[in-house]
């Protein structure tokens, strides 16, 4: 695993990754403008496409690949030190899906009952499969989707659906996608 993006866990954080390591159904994305990870039952993923966004009061940041180009948007980043965004995804209780959120070093705590005006997407895709997951604090219930696909054709749709929310909350976003596109072709 990328050490770096793992370097200053929380206690909370250590406590995620050591039930993920027993097989527990826990997702870990970590990202910044030079690397990103993917780890889905303790298994590191090679991804395509990964955007992980975080939207509240304070920040707005938007980090990722796309293809094998690392992004950040959003937040300025700070004497060139890459700005990170960690997310343990615990989906241990079905129906009942938890966010732990490292921002820049501050923690979070997203669930159906939190009173977090804030927004997290993150999504991924990759040639086996494609996952959005979003916590939307703005909403009286509902607030957490969490949606995983194997199927080809339902992959478009919820690329679609990502990237106009991801366009909606950073308006940088679509150029920045069509300059990485141009360099990839």
């Amino acid at each position: 695993m990328k050490q770096r993006l793992l370097n200053q866990l929380t206690q909370k954080e250590e406590k995620m990754l050591i039930l993920m390591k027993e097989h527990e159904d826990i997702q870990m994305v970590a990202c910044d403008s030079v690397e990103s990870i993917v780890c889905l039952d303790f298994k590191e993923i090679e991804q395509a496409n990964l955007f992980v966004a975080f939207i509240n009061n304070n920040k707005s940041i938007c980090n990722g690949i796309y293809g094998e180009e690392h992004f950040s948007v959003g937040n300025e980043e700070l004497d060139n030190d890459p700005q990170f965004l960690r997310v343990f995804t615990d989906l241990r209780k079905p129906g009942s899906v938890k966010f732990h959120v490292n921002c820049q070093g501050e923690n979070y705590r997203l669930t159906s009952d939190s009173s977090d005006e804030a927004q997290l997407i993150i999504f991924i895709e990759t040639p086996k499969f494609c996952q959005l997951s979003l916590y939307n604090g703005f909403l009286i219930r509902d607030k957490i989707s969490h949606i995983f696909l194997t199927s080809d054709k339902m992959k478009g749709p919820i690329r679609t659906l990502a990237y106009s929310i991801l366009t909606h909350n950073f308006k940088h976003f679509p150029q920045g996608l069509r300059q990485m596109e141009s360099r990839q072709k």
